[in-house]
C-alpha cells in the first residue's frame, strides 16, 4: 500500500493517502468470474470437508466411502497420525489416550489439509481478489481475517466497501515508518472496536515476541473489550490460526502465546510435532497515561479515546508516552490505533480534537511526521449506515433517515447536538458543542454551529509584514495548513487597509496612531505561563469585530471579521501578531491587563495609541480611572456577559466564526482561561462600542465617500 510495486499497479486515494494495491492477478483465477454482475459478491470461505476415502483413519472409526469429513474430524486424524494420541478421548485426569497400533511420525502431514493452511496463510499475509458487482475486488490480509475468521457478537462480518477502505489505510500506516499509527473518528455502531480486536489478534500470532496492548477510556471497559472483542472471537478460530498457548481455554487477563508446563505422556511427542512457541503476549491495562510506559509494543489499540475524562488523564499525554511505546532506537517498532465516536467534549472530545487536527497529513516536520505522528480517518454516518448486497453504501436513504432523527430532535439542544456526534456527517460535527449549560441563547448559538460546519464562511491564514519589512504595510496571506487566523471579511482593495499615521517623538523614534478606529474593534486575552484549571495550557486569542456601519450590507456589520488562536514558544510572537492585525484593520486592541507584558510590547514598538483605554461603561466607584487596557475582574466580566447576550440575541444569526461560536456555546465565567477566545470575542464587543461611542462625540469625522467604496 505504502510503496508503489511494479510497473502496472494502480493505487486508490484513500483520505489523503495515496494507496498502491498489488499487480492484478488473471482474471480467470479470480473467485466469482464468469458469474452475471449482480451474482459477483463476497461469499466467505468456510473450512472444508473431505471424503473419508480420501484421508488416512488412525482412529479406528469407521465411515463410508462417500461420507463427508468435517475440518475437524479430518485434522483429528491427522493428529492422531502425527502424535499417536487422540484429541477427542481423555482419561479421568483429562489426558489424551495412545491410540494402538499407530507409529507416529511428527512431519505426517494429510496434504488436503495442509494445502488450505497454506492458501489461507497466504491470503492473510498478501491479500485476497475478487469480483465484486461486475468489479474485480482486493481485500488486505487484515481485512480477509476479519471477513473470513473474526466472528462477532452477531455472527461473521458482512463485506463492506467503507471497511475495505478503512483496512487499505490501515495497511498504508502499517508500512509507511513515519507514521506511529491512526486516529480514527467514526459514528456509533459500525464494528469499529472488533475490527480493532482483529487487528490486535494478527499483530500478536504474526510477529515473534511481540507485545500487544489495549487501552480504553476506563480500566473496566478495557476488560470489557478484551473479553468482548477479543476473546469471544478468538474462541472461535480455527486451531492452524491459534498458536502454542498457555492461557487456558477462557483466558480473562491476557492471550500468552508460549509453552504450556506440560508433564504428560504426550507433551514430549507434542513438542516434535508443533511449531515452536512464538513467546508472543497480548495484555490490557488501565486507563491511566503511564500504563504501557516503558514497555515495547508492537501494537497499541486505545479504543474510545474520546471518551477519557479528565479524572482518569489526558489522552493527548498518554499518547505523548504510548509513542514511545512502539518507536524504540530511533526506529519505528510497532503502531497505536486509536478510535472513538465522540459524545461529550467536556469529557475527552476536547483532548480527541487536538489529536485529530495534529495529525493533519498536510502538517509534517522535516521527518515527515504529523504532530501527533498518527494519520486521521473519518467515516461519515451517510456512509456507514446502510449498505446494498454488495457492500456499497446508501448514500441517499442514509441521509433520509439521519435526517429525520435530527429533525425530530431540533426542539432540545442536547439531545441533537448529542445524535449528530455519534452519527457526524463530516468531522466538525463529531466535535460539536453540546452547549448543555449555554448561558447565552443556545438555540440561536446551535442553529449558527450547524450552519457553519455545513457552510464554512471563513479562510484561514496569516498577517504579515510585507517583505518581512517591520512597521510598513500589513498585508494578508492566505495559509489553509497552519494558518493562525480566520478571517471573514478583508479589505476588498489594498488602499483601504493600513489606515496609520506616523510621526516621531522628540528622540527620533516612530510613533503609530490608528485612523480606522470607528469601523473595528480589536481585543486580545494573552496566554498564561501556568496551566489552567483543567491542566491545559492556554492560547492566545484574538477578535476582530466589525462595528456598525449604516452604509454597507447589514450583514457584514455588527459581526466578527477575524479571529485568532495560537500559543507561540515566544510570547512577543502573539503580540507581533496583534500590531499586525491592528495596522491592518487601522484600529487600537483592548488588550487584557492582568499581566502587562503585551503593553509594554506596543509601547517599545511605537504602538502606544493602539492601545484601548478600559472602556468607562465598565468603570465602578472603586475603579478609579481608566486604565491602559481592561482587567479580568468581576464587574467587567459581568458587563461583557450582559453585552454578548444581548449581542447574540440581535446580531448571533451573522455569526461567521465558528471557533466563536463554540466557545460561546461553553463559555463558563469560572473557567474562562479554558474559552480564551470566548473571553476575546466578548472584550471585542466592548472595544466596539467603544469606538462606536468615540465617533458619535466626534460628530462622525470620517470621509463619507469612504464609506461608501468599503
Amino acid at each position: 500500500m505504502f510503496k508503489k510495486p511494479k510497473k502496472g499497479s494502480t493505487y486508490e486515494m484513500i483520505q489523503g493517502l495515496k494507496c498502491y494495491l498489488p499487480i492484478r492477478p488473471d482474471k480467470r483465477t479470480v473467485p466469482g468470474y464468469g458469474l452475471r454482475g449482480y451474482a459477483q459478491k463476497w461469499v466467505r470461505p468456510e473450512l472444508p470437508t473431505f471424503k473419508a476415502d480420501t484421508i488416512d483413519i488412525f482412529s479406528g472409526a469407521t465411515y463410508a466411502p462417500e461420507e463427508q469429513l468435517t475440518w475437524e474430524e479430518a485434522r483429528r486424524e491427522e493428529y492422531i497420525g502425527q502424535t499417536g494420541f487422540d484429541p477427542w478421548a481423555r482419561d479421568r485426569r483429562g489426558r489424551m489416550k495412545e491410540v494402538a497400533g499407530v507409529l507416529p511420525d511428527p512431519h505426517y502431514k494429510n496434504e488436503q489439509l495442509e494445502a488450505f493452511r497454506k492458501q489461507e496463510f497466504d491470503r492473510i499475509r498478501h491479500g485476497y481478489w475478487f469480483y465484486n458487482k461486475n468489479k474485480m475486488v482486493y481485500v488486505t490480509g487484515f481485512h480477509y481475517f476479519y471477513l473470513t475468521y473474526w466472528k462477532l457478537n452477531t455472527g461473521y462480518p458482512e463485506f463492506r466497501d467503507t471497511d475495505r477502505q478503512l483496512f487499505f489505510f490501515w495497511q498504508y500506516v502499517l508500512e509507511d515508518d513515519r507514521a506511529a499509527g491512526l486516529i480514527e473518528i467514526t459514528k456509533r455502531g459500525v464494528g469499529k472496536s472488533y475490527r480493532m480486536g482483529a487487528v490486535a489478534y494478527l499483530m500478536t500470532v504474526l510477529h515473534r515476541n511481540s507485545h500487544v496492548g489495549i487501552q480504553s477510556k476506563s480500566d473496566t471497559d478495557a476488560a470489557e473489550f478484551f473479553d468482548q472483542k477479543v476473546v469471544e472471537p478468538y474462541k472461535s478460530l480455527p486451531e492452524f490460526l491459534v498458536p502454542i498457548h498457555d492461557h487456558g481455554s477462557e483466558p480473562a487477563s491476557k492471550l500468552s502465546f508460549f509453552p504450556p508446563a506440560d508433564r504428560s505422556a504426550s507433551a514430549h511427542m507434542k513438542k516434535k510435532v508443533g511449531p515452536r512457541p512464538i513467546r508472543s503476549l497480548m495484555t490490557y491495562r488501565n486507563a491511566g497515561e503511564r500504563a504501557y510506559d516503558g514497555t515495547t509494543l508492537k501494537f497499541l489499540v486505545q479504543d474510545e479515546i474520546a471518551k477519557m475524562e479528565k479524572k482518569v488523564g489526558d489522552a493527548q499525554k498518554r499518547l505523548g508516552v504510548n509513542r514511545n511505546c512502539v518507536y524504540r532506537d530511533s526506529k519505528m517498532v510497532g503502531k497505536i490505533w486509536a478510535s472513538s465516536t465522540v459524545e461529550d467534549m467536556d469529557k475527552g472530545g476536547e483532548q480527541a480534537q487536538k489529536i485529530w487536527y495534529q495529525s493533519d497529513i498536510n502538517t509534517r516536520s522535516e521527518n515527515g511526521r504529523t504532530k501527533s505522528w498518527l494519520y486521521p480517518y473519518f467515516q461519515s454516518a451517510l456512509e456507514c449506515s446502510h449498505f446494498d448486497e454488495w457492500g456499497y453504501p446508501l448514500i441517499e436513504k442514509a441521509k433520509k433517515e439521519h435526517d429525520a432523527e435530527r429533525a425530530a430532535k431540533e426542539g432540545d439542544s442536547v439531545e441533537y447536538v448529542g445524535y449528530v456526534q455519534r452519527n457526524p456527517y463530516n468531522i466538525e460535527e463529531a466535535f460539536m458543542t453540546k452547549g448543555a449549560d449555554c448561558i447565552y441563547n443556545a438555540r440561536i448559538l446551535q442553529n449558527r454551529q450547524k450552519f457553519l460546519q455545513e457552510f464554512k464562511m471563513t479562510s484561514r491564514g496569516d498577517f504579515m509584514w510585507e517583505d518581512g519589512v517591520y512597521d510598513s504595510k500589513v498585508i494578508w496571506v492566505p495559509n489553509d495548513i497552519n494558518g493562525r487566523w480566520e478571517v471573514s471579511w478583508l479589505f476588498p482593495k489594498e488602499s483601504m487597509a493600513n489606515q496609520v499615521r506616523e510621526e516621531k517623538d522628540m528622540f527620533g523614534q516612530r510613533l503609530f496612531s490608528p485612523t480606522n478606529d470607528v469601523w473595528f474593534g480589536i481585543a486580545f486575552d494573552p496566554f498564561s505561563h501556568a496551566q489552567t484549571v483543567d491542566n491545559r495550557r492556554s492560547n492566545a486569542a484574538i477578535a476582530v469585530y466589525r462595528n456598525k456601519n449604516p452604509f454597507i450590507d447589514p450583514e457584514l456589520s455588527d459581526t466578527f471579521c477575524a479571529d485568532y488562536v495560537h500559543r507561540p514558544d515566544d510570547p512577543e510572537d502573539a503580540y507581533e501578531d496583534l500590531i499586525m492585525a491592528c495596522v491592518y484593520y487601522g484600529t487600537s486592541a483592548l488588550i487584557e491587563n492582568n499581566k502587562n507584558d503585551a503593553i509594554n510590547y506596543f509601547k517599545r514598538r511605537g504602538y502606544y495609541n493602539f492601545i484601548m483605554e478600559r472602556p468607562e461603561a465598565t468603570l465602578t466607584a472603586n475603579s478609579g480611572k481608566p486604565t491602559d487596557g481592561i482587567p479580568s475582574v468581576t464587574p467587567v466580566i459581568e458587563y461583557y456577559i450582559k453585552r454578548m447576550r444581548h449581542h447574540i440575541v440581535k446580531h448571533g444569526h451573522k455569526l461567521n466564526h465558528l471557533r466563536i461560536v463554540r466557545d460561546l456555546l461553553d463559555f463558563d465565567p469560572k473557567k474562562r482561561t479554558k474559552f480564551d477566545l470566548g473571553v476575546a470575542s466578548q472584550l471585542a464587543i466592548l472595544a466596539a462600542e467603544k469606538h462606536e461611542y468615540d465617533a458619535d462625540e466626534a460628530g462622525n469625522e470620517y470621509d463619507i465617500q469612504e464609506i461608501f467604496s468599503m
